[in-house]
């Protein structure tokens, strides 16, 4: 049984994309199918081996040279072994392999006593090989019933800056919501309490909308904070990404000034980028407003709902921008659309 994961290619360590003749220093210890005329053996290579690649076949598996013999590899082992990832062990408990890194999955059982290839860890899941099928397992269940098999005595590890965050979502390609940064002097409260409302309406027309915590100072550079959420979504597995900073407008009217960016994952490309100047009224549409304006640029997933947008006349006293669309004009209540910065 052969299982091949879309999803695993986005945790695959620095995708090392081996071609013939490739050299590695090998920052791990691997296991090597070696055939003799006496038959195979199976030998594991320390770290600081050097191994040549001599073939990348087609099926998860290749050929390689020590200088003092040639054998047969996970493609996998060899790129997580190359760059320093890898830990081979065996199991002292059963363990659950799901087909991602959700737990409700399709899943299979592992048995006690297996030899498993753990790709990569953090501090949900585990990125495990066993055989053909590769998956994800819970990391809480994994690291204490896996004793290494490299010689030396002690349980698997954490492997270092490679945590794979589990998102709370439904089916999809995910739309991760981070918290806002805060900038001018704009309270942290106001920015959580405003984020809350957006997530609530995000959440109810795409269910695979899921958030986690900000790692560090919510003063970040935007610019990094861009490209450090867009990487931290996609190792997650989610498509899409949405950040967004609050600040303080000044002026004759005085307020909030709300930036929201919906980011594509896979290439960093910003896809839309919408400004709010929100209040804390309740009935202000502010967040229905921009999750529609958001709405039009993600891909279909199952659930989801369809916006109505009908033709309002401008709120008494509204802030907002007219919006132009090609074929209806629509007051987004106290939303401006602006270009991608």
């Amino acid at each position: 049984m052969r299982l091949v994961l879309v999803v695993a290619a986005l945790f695959v360590l620095p995708a090392l994309a081996f071609q013939k003749g490739d050299v590695c220093a090998l920052k791990a210890p691997l296991l090597v199918t070696i055939s003799r005329a006496e038959g195979t053996v199976e030998t594991t290579l320390d770290t600081g081996t050097d191994v040549e690649v001599v073939v990348v076949g087609d099926e998860g598996r290749s050929r390689i040279d020590t200088g003092d013999a040639k054998g047969a590899v996970s493609t996998l082992d060899l790129e997580a072994a190359c760059a320093g990832t890898l830990q081979l062990c065996r199991l002292a408990t059963p363990l659950t392999l799901f087909e991602s890194n959700r737990s409700d999955s399709r899943s299979w059982r592992i048995k006690e006593g297996a030899s498993i290839s753990v790709l990569r860890t953090g501090k949900v899941w585990a990125h495990v090989r066993f055989d053909d099928l590769v998956g994800f397992a819970k990391a809480d269940e994994l690291l204490p019933n896996c004793t290494l098999m490299s010689g030396k005595k002690g349980s698997i590890r954490e492997t270092e800056e490679s945590a794979i965050e589990d998102v709370d979502r439904g089916e999809g390609p995910g739309v991760l919501l981070l918290p806002l940064l805060v900038e001018d002097g704009a309270p942290a409260g106001t920015a959580d309490v405003l984020l809350e409302s957006f997530y609530d309406r995000l959440a109810y027309y795409r269910p695979d909308a899921g958030r986690l915590p900000l790692e560090g100072a919510r003063e970040l550079v935007w610019k990094k904070h861009v490209q450090d959420s867009a990487a931290r979504a996609l190792k997650a597995g989610l498509a899409y990404v949405v950040v967004g900073k609050l600040g303080i407008e000044e002026g004759a009217k005085p307020g909030f000034l709300l930036s929201m960016m919906l980011i594509e994952t896979a290439t960093g490309t910003t896809l839309k980028a919408v400004r709010a100047r929100p209040t804390l009224n309740p009935k202000d549409t502010w967040a229905e407003s921009t999750v529609k304006a958001l709405l039009p640029f993600l891909r279909t997933a199952p659930g989801v709902r369809q916006p109505q947008v009908p033709k309002l006349p401008p709120a008494k006293g509204a802030r907002g921008t007219m919006v132009e669309r090609p074929s209806e004009d629509v007051v987004l209540a106290s939303v401006a659309i602006s270009p991608a910065e």
